[in-house]
Order: C-alpha cells, then sequence, then structure tokens
C-alpha cells in the first residue's frame, strides 16, 4: 500500500485531501502511514479555525509542545501554521481551570508560530494586551491581524511599534487606551501598505488619536464607532482611496454627544470619498451620507449598502440591537437614488418586514443583484399574497441573482428560533420555481439561515480567467483543488504561464518540476510547455555550495530546450547561463519569443559548446527585445554566433541593450547587419560609441540612446579631438528623443561648434548620470562630476537650443559653505522649457536655506514646470533608506511647497527628501509617503523598476 501512494503524484494525493471538507476525516487520513502524514501534515495546520473551548486549548498545548518522540523528526508543528483563527465561544462557559489552560496555552503557543501570516481572536477578556505587544514584536511575515483583548493591564513603560512591513489589515478591539500611543505609532509605520482598519468599539478620542495627521494612501476598508466618525475633528481627507466604511453603534451614539451635534449643520466632505462604494450604517445616518441637497458631482458613488448590520449568519452573528421600524427603513430607502452610481447590493434589518409595501420601494432599484432581509418577525411567506407582490418585483428586476430571508435575530437569542417557513421543504420548492421563472438571474434564494437553494451555473472560461487573475499567487493552489477542470483551466492559464522566481529555493524547485517528464506528472502533461513568461532575478552565491550550483546550471541546460512556447524569456542569474543555453532557447521557442533578457558567460569551450554554435540560427520572427548582460568571450566562433543572431533579427528588433563587458562583441554585433531600419532603444558602453568604427548610420530611427559605463566618461576629455565625425555623432539621429549618459560625454556630444540644425529637434529628455544607468553596481568606485563639470554640460545642452522637458542630473557634494552661485552653478537656472526636473544630490539640500532661495528662483524661471525631486545617491550595495518623520517634513518644507507655488508654473508634485513626495490635489498640496524610485523621467517608464516584494517566493508551491 505504501509504494502504490509513493508513486503516485503529489498533486494527486493533495486533490484528493482536498475532497475532505472535516478536518477530523483529514486528521484520520494522516493516520494512514508515516508517507502521507509527512506530506499532509501540512495541509492540515497551515489554516486552523477553532470554534469550541475544549479543541482551543488541545490544540494550543499541542502547538506549545517540541516535537513528540513520536513525530516525524525534526518537525516543528507551530512552524507550519499560517493562519490561525479563534473564536465563536464565550468565556463566561469556562470553568476556572479551563480559563488558566487557555491563557497559558496562548502565551506559550503564540510565540512559536514564526511563520503566522493570519490571526483573528474574538474571545472576550482573555489575550492580554502586553501578550499581543510582543506577538507583534516577533511577527514579521505578519499580513492580516483581528482580535480583541483585554484591556486592563499596562504596558511596560514606554513601547516603540514594530516594523511589519506585509500588514494589510489591522484590526484591534477592546485595546486599554495607555497603548493609544503604541497603536498610534504601528498603524503609522504601516500607513502605506494597510487595506483594512478596524477600530470597532474604540471612542472618538482614541480614534483621533491613532489616526493623528496620517495620510493613509491605499486604505480600502475602515471600521470605526460612528461617533468617531461624526465628530468635528475627524479626517476626512486622510482616505482618498477608501471604498468601504462601516459604523458601528457599540458605544455611545453620536447624537447623544453634545460635540458631535452641532459640527454638522453643515454637509459631510462627500469629496473626500471619492472611490467610496459599500456603506454599513444605521437607518438614521444614511440622510446624512447620502443627501438630497448635494449636487450630482459630488454623490457618493455607493452601490453596496447595509443598514443596521444586517447578516445572513447561523448564529446570528453582530447585526444590530437596534430594529427600525417599517417606516424607518422607508424613508432612508428613498435617499439610495441619491447616490452617484446604481444600488446593487442592499442588505437592511427591519423589525417586521411587509412585503406588500416593499413591492412600491424596491422598483425604483431595478438595477439590485442581491438582496438582504433580516427581521425579527416572520415574514409570513406561507401565505400567498406576499409571495405573490415579490413575484411581481422580481418581474422588474431582471439583474437580481441572490434573494436572502434572514432569520439571523431569532438565532442570536436562541438556536433553536426560526421562520415557520424553516423546514417547509416542499413549500420553499414550490415558491423557488415559481420566482425562478420570472427571473432568470435569479441564482440563490434563502427563506431561513438554515437551508439555500442554489441553482448554478456554468461560468465562462473569462469569468474564471477572471477570477484567477484576482487570486494571489500563493492561493492558485487551492484553485486548482477543487476539480479536475479547474485543474486543467488554471494550471495551463496562470499558475505556470507566468513564473516569477526571486530565491534559490524556489528557482530549484521550480526547475526540478519543470524538467518532469509528461509520464511523471499529473494527467501526463507537460508543464514547461504552458510556461509563457519566465523571469528569474539574480540572488546572492555566497551560501549556496558548490554542488547545489553545479545541479542549479544543469536543470537549466535540461528545462531550456523544454520551453516551447515562451514568449517572454528573463534571467538576470550570474555565471548560470552559456551561449550554449540560449541557443538551445532560441531553436526550441523559434516562432513564439517576442522579449529575451539574458546574462550570459563563454566561459566554457567544449567541442559540443562549440559544434552547437556553429548551427544556423532560426528565423525568430516575433523577437523585437534583446538585452544581453555578460557577454565577455572573444572565440571566433563566438563572435559569429552574436553576427548572426544580429542579423537575423536586424529587420524587426526595435529594442537592443548590450551590457557586455568587452567592446568587440558589442562592435561585431551592431556592424554585422549594415542597419536597424526599426529599432527605437539602444543601450551600450559609452566607450563604445566613441569609436572610430562604431557605425552610427545603421540606426536611423533611434528614438532611446543610453550610454552606460561611469568609468570610461570619468577618463574621458572635455570634448574629443576634432576630426573626420568626431564631433558629429549625434547628428546621426535625427528622431533622437532621450539621452541618458554622464555629463563628461555631453561637450563631445554637443560640442562649442554645433548648431541647433545639427541636432534632432525630437529630443525632449536627457538623463545625466542617472544611477539606475551610469553608476556601477554596487556604487563603491562611483565618483561624482563635479559642479564645474554639470555647468558645462548643462551650458552646451542650453547653446544647442533643444526643446527639452524632462531633465535628470546628479551632482557632487557642495558643502555646508556652498554659497547662492555656487548652487546656480549646477543647476539649470535658464532652461525656461523644463517640465520635469528630477536632482540626484550627495546630501539633503532642503535642509539648507540658500539652496532652497536658489532653488525659488529658479522656479520663478519655468512657467512650465510640473515637476520636482530631490533624491538621494543610491547607498553602497543598495543599504535602504529609512523612512522619514511625516510630521518633521510637513513642519519643515510645508512653506516652501506653498510658496513655490505661488509663482504661476503648474507645479503639482514636489519631493525634497527620500519617501516622500508633495502632491497637488486642487487647491491644497497633500504629503504623501513612498519609497525612493529613480524614473525615466520621458514616457512615465521606471528605471528602477522592482517587483512587490510582498510576491515573494510565491512559487515555491510549484509543484505537479
Amino acid at each position: 500500500m505504501s509504494s502504490i501512494l509513493e508513486r503516485l503524484p503529489t498533486e494527486l494525493l493533495l486533490d484528493v485531501a482536498g475532497y475532505l471538507s472535516n478536518v477530523a476525516d483529514l486528521a484520520s487520513l494522516l493516520l494512514v502511514n508515516t508517507f502521507l502524514n509527512a506530506i499532509l501534515t501540512k495541509s492540515l495546520y497551515s489554516a486552523i479555525v477553532l470554534r469550541h473551548q475544549r479543541p482551543t486549548i488541545n490544540c494550543l498545548r499541542t502547538l506549545s509542545s517540541n516535537a513528540a518522540p513520536d513525530t516525524l523528526p525534526g518537525r516543528d508543528l507551530a512552524s507550519l501554521v499560517q493562519s490561525l483563527h479563534i473564536t465563536g465561544f464565550d468565556v463566561l462557559n469556562l470553568r476556572r481551570n479551563e480559563f488558566g489552560e487557555l491563557q497559558i496555552g496562548l502565551e506559550h503557543a503564540l510565540p512559536r508560530l514564526v511563520n503566522i501570516q493570519r490571526f483573528t481572536f474574538r474571545v472576550l477578556e482573555t489575550l492580554r494586551c502586553r501578550v499581543l505587544v510582543n506577538l507583534l514584536a516577533s511577527w514579521e511575515s505578519l499580513t492580516s491581524i483581528d482580535v480583541e483583548v483585554a484591556g486592563d493591564d499596562m504596558p511596560d513603560g514606554s513601547l516603540r511599534a514594530p516594523a511589519i512591513p506585509h500588514l494589510a489589515s489591522l484590526g484591534i478591539r477592546n485595546l486599554s487606551s495607555s497603548y493609544d500611543g503604541y497603536l498610534q505609532s504601528l498603524v503609522t509605520s504601516c500607513a502605506n501598505s494597510l487595506l483594512k482598519i478596524s477600530l470597532a468599539q474604540s471612542d472618538a478620542d482614541t480614534v483621533r488619536h491613532v489616526l493623528g495627521s496620517t495620510v493613509f494612501s491605499v486604505l480600502k476598508v475602515l471600521e470605526l464607532e460612528a461617533a468617531a466618525f461624526f465628530h468635528s475633528d475627524f479626517p476626512h481627507g486622510a482616505f482618498p482611496c477608501l471604498q468601504s466604511l462601516a459604523l458601528y453603534y457599540d458605544s455611545e451614539s453620536p447624537w447623544d454627544d453634545d460635540l458631535a451635534t452641532p459640527s454638522w449643520n453643515v454637509p459631510i466632505p462627500h469629496t473626500s470619498y471619492p472611490q467610496l462604494e459599500s456603506l454599513s450604517c444605521n437607518v438614521e445616518d444614511l440622510a446624512y451620507m447620502l443627501p438630497k441637497q448635494a449636487d450630482v458631482l459630488s454623490r457618493l458613488p455607493l452601490h453596496t449598502i447595509r443598514l443596521n448590520g444586517a447578516t445572513y449568519e447561523r448564529n446570528g452573528g453582530a447585526f444590530s440591537h437596534i430594529s427600525p421600524e417599517w417606516d424607518e427603513i422607508v424613508e432612508a430607502l428613498s435617499h439610495l437614488r441619491y447616490s452617484r452610481v446604481p444600488i446593487r447590493h442592499l442588505s437592511f434589518h427591519v423589525y417586521r418586514v411587509a412585503i406588500t409595501q416593499l413591492e412600491e420601494v424596491l422598483p425604483s432599484l431595478g438595477d439590485l443583484e442581491s438582496l438582504l432581509i433580516s427581521s425579527v418577525h416572520d415574514p409570513n411567506l406561507q401565505a400567498d399574497l406576499p409571495v405573490a407582490a415579490i413575484s411581481r418585483m422580481l418581474s422588474r428586476m431582471p439583474n437580481l441573482h441572490s434573494l436572502l430571508f434572514s432569520d439571523a435575530p431569532l438565532k442570536r437569542e436562541h438556536h433553536s428560533y426560526n421562520f415557520i417557513l424553516a423546514r417547509a421543504q416542499t413549500r420553499q420548492k414550490e415558491i423557488v420555481y415559481r420566482w425562478a421563472k420570472l427571473a432568470g438571474s435569479l441564482r440563490r434564494i434563502a427563506f431561513t439561515t438554515e437551508m439555500e437553494w442554489i441553482m448554478p451555473r456554468d461560468l465562462p472560461p473569462e469569468l474564471l480567467l477572471a477570477i484567477g487573475r484576482a487570486t494571489r499567487t500563493a492561493d492558485l493552489p487551492s484553485l486548482l483543488l477543487i476539480n479536475t477542470f479547474y485543474n486543467h483551466f488554471f494550471t495551463g492559464t496562470l499558475l505556470y504561464s507566468s513564473i516569477e522566481l526571486r530565491d534559490f529555493k524556489s528557482t530549484r524547485r521550480c526547475l526540478r518540476t519543470l524538467c518532469k517528464a509528461p509520464t511523471d506528472c499529473a494527467f501526463g502533461r507537460n508543464l514547461a510547455s504552458l510556461v509563457r513568461s519566465f523571469h528569474a532575478a539574480d540572488f546572492p552565491y555566497t551560501r549556496i555550495r558548490g554542488k547545489s550550483f553545479k545541479t542549479l546550471q544543469n536543470m537549466f541546460a535540461r528545462v531550456l530546450p523544454r520551453l516551447i512556447n515562451v514568449q517572454v524569456f528573463s534571467t538576470q542569474l550570474v555565471r548560470q547561463l552559456s551561449l550554449r543555453a540560449l541557443m538551445e532557447l532560441l531553436q526550441a521557442c523559434p516562432s513564439t519569443l517576442y522579449s529575451l533578457d539574458i546574462s550570459c558567460t563563454g566561459t566554457r569551450r567544449s567541442d559540443d559548446d562549440l559544434r552547437l554554435i556553429s548551427q544556423e540560427l532560426p528565423s525568430l520572427p516575433q523577437l523585437t527585445s534583446i538585452k544581453l548582460v555578460g557577454i565577455h568571450e572573444k572565440h571566433p566562433v563566438y563572435i559569429q554566433f552574436l553576427q548572426r543572431l544580429s542579423y537575423t533579427v536586424a529587420n524587426h528588433i526595435r529594442t537592443l541593450h548590450l551590457d557586455m563587458l568587452n567592446n568587440e562583441p558589442e562592435i561585431a554585433m551592431l556592424s554585422a547587419a549594415g542597419i536597424f531600419p526599426v529599432l527605437q532603444e539602444l543601450k551600450i558602453e559609452g566607450k563604445t560609441f566613441f569609436l572610430p568604427e562604431f557605425p552610427h548610420a545603421a540606426f536611423p530611427h533611434l528614438r532611446t540612446l543610453i550610454l552606460r559605463g561611469e568609468r570610461f566618461f570619468w577618463q574621458l576629455p572635455s570634448y574629443l579631438a576634432p576630426g573626420p565625425g568626431a564631433t558629429r555623432y549625434i547628428t546621426h539621429y535625427p528622431e533622437l528623443e532621450t539621452l541618458c549618459c554622464c555629463a563628461r560625454a555631453i561637450p563631445s556630444l554637443f560640442p562649442p561648434d554645433i548648431t541647433s540644425r545639427d541636432v534632432s529637434r525630437a529630443l525632449h529628455t536627457v538623463e545625466l548620470d542617472n544611477p539606475a544607468y551610469i553608476l556601477p553596481t554596487p556604487y563603491v568606485d562611483y565618483v561624482p562630476v563635479t559642479a564645474e563639470e554639470v555647468n558645462t554640460a548643462l551650458t552646451l545642452l542650453k547653446r544647442s537650443a533643444l526643446p527639452i522637458c524632462h531633465l535628470c542630473i546628479s551632482v557632487a557634494l557642495l558643502g555646508d559653505a556652498a554659497e547662492e552661485p555656487d548652487f546656480e552653478e549646477v543647476l539649470p537656472m535658464d532652461m525656461e522649457g523644463l517640465e520635469t526636473l528630477v536632482v540626484v544630490i550627495g546630501e539633503d539640500w532642503c535642509k539648507q536655506e540658500t539652496a532652497m532661495r536658489v532653488v525659488s528662483r529658479m522656479i520663478s524661471r519655468m512657467p512650465l514646470l510640473r515637476s520636482l525631486a530631490f533624491a538621494d545617491l543610491p547607498r553602497k550595495n543598495r543599504i535602504p533608506v529609512a523612512r522619514p518623520d511625516i510630521a518633521q517634513v510637513h513642519a519643515s518644507q510645508g512653506h516652501l511647497v506653498h510658496g513655490w507655488s505661488q509663482y504661476g508654473s503648474p507645479l503639482c508634485s514636489v519631493s525634497l527628501t527620500a519617501g516622500t513626495e508633495w502632491v497637488c490635489r486642487g487647491a491644497e498640496w497633500v504629503l504623501l509617503e513612498q519609497p525612493q524610485e529613480y524614473a525615466i523621467l520621458g514616457d512615465d517608464k521606471n528605471v528602477d523598476d522592482e517587483d512587490d516584494e510582498d510576491e515573494s517566493g510565491n512559487h515555491e508551491g510549484r509543484a505537479d
């Protein structure tokens, strides 16, 4: 039995385990043998949901202990937990010894959850505040937390909130007011990553203190007390991207607060919530959110409304204890027409629902897609009259797909209470068939929370693909386990279609999977043939053993010939791929490959390598982008290979980056084809560009020219010696739009004797010493250009009368004793046509009043300037810049930015400190916090475009 199981694919075993919805059944499956135990234990402990006290205590005791002697050696069960959800039982039902065991279990088990990502705990008076504070300091991978704490203990001295880089959802209830400062610092540190904040059961003072003056630029969901939201000091302008707002009423009502009522004699600033789509509140507050007197443009774009906590939960949920009468509901629903967009989803709670009156209200909401009605009294659907009224209503609501009646308020009081129709299955079936004929889109109906009627619909592939794209890559395997159809569909379209690898372990695991033969994969699939996009980022090799390094090279050699359908191939792995591997890749996918970004080495010269490299290349008709890095081989066979590659793609290549260590391979590639008629972007070594044999006339339609290599420009004289074409290089590029080079190269590109008629009139973007192109990596050997060299470059650019709109310059240190003429020497004071200016400096100029006076005069002379940024030189080895203090930045820069906006220029973006940006919104300037970036100015492309680190390692589970 064990040998048979071991021959089965792991994916099939996980698929079988996915059909076990009961955790007890999954635990029984683990006990079959040690092979299944080793594979499925991670599935059992990855997501834990506990709703009863005794299983909770037992589970915490298991997670608190080390590996038992009878378990597999070296396995730490607590490290497998990624999601822990504890809720659903009342602490008052615990015996005294059980309460103590629960607290002890929490204090011992929770610190061991080193890989926890989602934590939910909703048990009153159990989790102490100090325990939570210690946990947050150690849970670095946490993405979501929703806890109920015991707010009676005091903090131990001053607390400093930890940095939790991936925290996207934060909900803490009953936190003691003595921890307000800690919570405020935690929220501020995560302001740029938080998508949801829940401050329910917190008074207005706590909410104002926690939110402070921080701007939550990406926050989507906000939950808080209505008393805090309707207070006069609430920061409405701090949530520009808010999409969902939920108001709670567990504490004092806002209308009982003497400070809140007078402040709302003026309307709520609805323009502060331009993206608000969902609202949950009580009926009396809906009129304030959707007022009649609001003009059309200032109305909220609400399409989802939930009134008085209407819910569809079996145990009653957390609905409002206030049950409005039907007249109040009718008055509130009359305000729905004042939303900027049609209402699609509506839920409301009422004391007694009048179905016949509902017919008069809802037909005006013809765009409804879902309707939930929660009531204390039975809606009397067993009678024919209410059913007939809803039937007429459904005939006028063509988009309605869900109609739910909830008896959750009754079950809140006692679980055995329900509507009269709850168990009358025959009567329910009659009504369902009747309604289904009237509403073709209706596919979900419920008369009680105990059972539902679902009419399945086959989802079209377009909708399935949209669902898959909205799912995180780490969660895609869960979709594969639903059934065989989903497995085939999502494996081919998403899971293996685009692969991004960021570390050694995920790269090795993915390559091992792609090396498998179809007979070794589930359903006989060739997984490598499903890959459309392959990207492998560089990672350090210092901790990789020589054997593992060699294994990775061999796996790459086996995988590349199998990528027969790849369209985009990119790898920055140094010393991994040879030109032989590049040749095998080109032969494997000649008709599909259109983008190639590869780092190669040509150190091996075996007879087989030379024989393969000497073969003819395929046509490669789709290949339009090539980026070759690291090639330094001068062997004639390798040179001939590069020449054949250049000749093959010359007529359709649009982007060509050559980052080679020698000039000979670059010259060989560029000279072989004679002409590149459609090439638009070229990146080469600066020394190669200035060689006499460089084919300048081969690029008639070049638009972007990038000259890299700071060391060469450092040795470059002020201008090259005159000679045939020596100082006329730039005249060969009549359509050039973007130029990236060192300031020391400008005298040779734009000599004093050149006229504006000799250069491209399309040149609008110049980047001098942009760190993303010019500097070496790491930036240890970088020698900044002097102020004199920068001034010379700017003078020549100004003299050429070019229509430059976007400029990036890099300046060396000037020192604290610099005077105004020193700053004027390195700034483009006379370039009135600039729209964007980025200055990469070696110190923080915004602290020097002398520099800021010069900058003010410069802005006053630029009537078209829209964006101004000052950035620091990158730290050695890319050490990240510390986050600035937003309050301090606001105090020190606010008067400067507001003063500059008075000069009449359309200035709308200013950045004076790395990691911050001032953005003009209407008549106000808003300070945002963001990571430091270096951007290409011309076409809004990112020079230092790095993927979001939140998805790191998402493909480690890519195994078939």
